[in-house]
Order: structure tokens, then C-alpha cells, then sequence
């Protein structure tokens, strides 16, 4: 009877953290779910930034099936800088960008260790925003047009 009686505490005690454990991946995976639904694909193209301190440079961000490219450009359309982007995570709808290599031009701050930037639309309007830019241009959130 001693032994039927540890037994059914080792069952209970068993069965009682398999349940603890399954709930709590049940909740993860409802996260995971909800974060998958808020994001958003970005359809295919080139989008350029509208911003008035930009017109006199080009800056734009094609997405393709495969690739991301940053392009900045200047006077009569002369490509300055050129990256391969990559996606590093979407969270919440907002994708996180990180520089992957140099096309065209010199790197300067764009590998830097955390992300190029990110991008997510706000109320329709698709918004780009990267520390490099800010640093480079003074902006933050710059609206990308196609």
C-alpha cells in the first residue's frame, strides 16, 4: 500500500508541472500568433523618401522577393551609397533591417552592430526609420512613397 501511495504522489506531482508546462506554451505560442498577425508585407518596388530636407539627395528602398537595397543618391541622380539590407525580426508589425553588404560606395556607419533601421506602416503611410539616416540627415520617420 506504501508503494501504490508514492506512486500516485509521483503521478499526481508528475502530471500536475506536465500541465504547469503545456500552459505556458500554449500562451507563447498565442504570442507568437498575435505578433504574426500584425505584421504586414511590403509589396514589391522601389520607395523613395518624401521629405523636403531630402531634395537634393535621393534616398529609396527597394524590396524585392529576395533583397533589400538602400540607395542614396545625389545630383543628376548619381549613386552615392548603395547597401543590401536583410531582415533580422518583425515584431508587432514593425521589421527590423540590418545591413548585410556593400553595393555601391563606402560603408561608413551603415554596418553598425544593432539594426539599420526599421520600417512599419503608421496609419497607411509606410515609415522608415534608421539611426543612420538620423544621423546622417537630422530625420527620423521618413514616409516612403512608391
Amino acid at each position: 500500500m506504501k508503494n501504490f501511495s508514492a506512486l500516485l504522489f509521483i503521478l499526481l506531482f508528475l502530471n500536475f508541472n506536465c500541465n504547469k508546462n503545456n500552459t505556458a506554451s500554449v500562451k507563447t505560442t498565442n504570442k507568437s500568433t498575435l505578433s504574426t498577425k500584425k505584421q504586414v508585407s511590403i509589396p514589391s518596388g522601389e520607395y523613395f523618401a518624401t521629405n523636403e530636407q531630402l531634395d537634393d539627395y535621393g534616398i529609396s528602398l527597394k524590396f524585392e522577393k529576395d533583397s533589400i537595397i538602400y540607395t542614396e543618391s545625389g545630383n543628376m541622380g548619381k549613386i552615392y551609397n548603395q547597401y543590401l539590407l536583410k531582415v533580422d525580426k518583425t515584431v508587432d508589425g514593425k521589421t527590423f533591417l540590418k545591413y548585410s553588404q556593400l553595393i555601391n560606395g563606402y560603408i561608413g556607419d551603415a554596418d553598425k552592430p544593432l539594426y539599420f533601421g526599421n520600417i512599419k506602416y503608421n496609419q497607411g503611410k509606410l515609415l522608415f526609420d534608421s539611426e543612420y539616416i538620423q544621423k546622417k540627415y537630422g530625420l527620423k520617420n521618413v514616409t516612403l512613397k512608391k
